[in-house]
Order: C-alpha cells, then structure tokens, then sequence
C-alpha cells in the first residue's frame, strides 16, 4: 500500500496510468475482499448528534462571559 501511495504522490509526470493502478498487486488483493457493511442509520444518528452537540457547545459559550470563552 505504501509503495502504491508514494507513487500516487508523486511528481506530475512520473504519476503511474490509472491501468498501472488498477493492476497494483495491493489492490488486486484486495478486490476478493469482503465488502463492508455500512449501517447508514446510525450514521444518521451520528450526524444529528454532532449538530446538537455543536449548538450545545454553541449556547454555553454563548451565556458564558467573554473572558471565560
């Protein structure tokens, strides 16, 4: 994998062909992978929580004095 990154991050005109990638032996390894189950509910929940938390943090900073933010 690293070796496939370096070469991604390389200069302009030495980056590999997208057919060189593809025929990368990690990622040819990885394509009889198991795929990976998401659970997009509770990414959801995840989401909404994160945006309560963040006005949360919004109200409380807001009520506190200035020299105490």
């Amino acid at each position: 994998m690293k070796d496939l990154l370096n070469k991604l991050l390389s200069k302009e005109g030495l980056r590999p062909k997208a057919s060189d990638i593809f025929n990368h032996p990690w990622l040819i390894s990885k394509q009889n992978a198991p795929l990976i189950k998401l659970n997009f509910s509770k990414l959801a929940n995840f989401s909404k929580f994160s945006k309560v938390k963040t006005l949360a943090v919004t109200y409380i900073a807001s009520q506190l004095p200035e020299k105490d933010i």
